[in-house]
């Protein structure tokens, strides 16, 4: 753990393993220990196939290991059901897989407002309302705040995808793939939004990239089951 940094998940003893169809061979994720720490975004580089999504959502509870624990500030999610998981995910978790998974029947500013309608103790106000704006034109969303996503590009819904993770302020966020469908310019823009608001809360980062040109950003790398401090990288 670096100097000052607070632990916020803790992976000690991870197998996962399923077989995706019958004719396939079963994949297997084994990490002995990992620390996501608030404060130094982590970054995973691994191919396609090592493993990245499914640890991801092992992370944030949304699969379940065949061994190990993933704690989360004292609370073993490997030990928690369903509902008490998905109740931590709405509540202190911000989340982007390459689904995106926006609601249909909602326009883009109603999809970003989303986290606190599904949330029984809050409700949206102007503050809220306001935040969500300053987010969405953060991320150049501004002209098409009205539309639904069937009228939104891919690189829009997935702008929208963002600002719906950052609204409610989570502890964690854990974003796939976040910018695969942005230019370079765009694609930066939102890494700077991400990245400042992270050092803001003092929150953690999980982020999975293709995109190598970004990792000097990032305080630490999970590589092919590796984690290296920016300090121990390679040139």
């Amino acid at each position: 753990m670096a100097e000052g940094a607070s632990t916020c998940i803790a992976v000690r003893g991870l197998v996962h393993e399923y077989r995706p169809d019958a004719a396939s061979a079963a994949f297997r994720l084994e990490l002995a220990r990992f620390d996501l720490e608030r404060g130094r975004p982590c970054a995973w580089i691994g191919p396609s196939g090592s493993g990245k999504t499914t640890l991801a959502m092992l992370l944030a509870g949304i699969l379940l290991p065949q061994a190990g624990s993933i704690d989360f500030e004292g609370r073993d999610l490997t030990r928690e059901a369903e509902p008490a998981r998905r109740a931590l995910r709405l509540r202190r978790f911000g989340l982007v897989f390459q689904e995106l998974e926006l609601v249909s029947w909602l326009d883009a500013l109603e999809n970003v407002l989303f986290p606190f309608r599904v949330r029984r103790d809050l409700g949206v106000d102007a503050s809220k309302r306001q935040r969500a704006r300053e987010l969405c034109e953060r991320l150049d969303l501004g002209p098409v705040l009205g539309r639904k996503p069937e009228r939104l590009s891919q690189g829009e819904r997935q702008r929208v995808a963002i600002a719906r993770a950052l609204v409610h302020e989570p502890d964690v966020l854990f974003l796939d793939e976040a910018t695969g469908n942005l230019d370079e310019a765009r694609a930066g823009l939102v890494l700077d939004l991400v990245l400042e608001e992270v050092q803001r809360r003092d929150a953690a980062l999980f982020y999975i990239t293709h995109d190598r040109s970004v990792l000097g950003r990032f305080a630490a790398l999970l590589d092919l089951g590796v984690v290296l401090d920016r300090a121990e990288r390679l040139p």
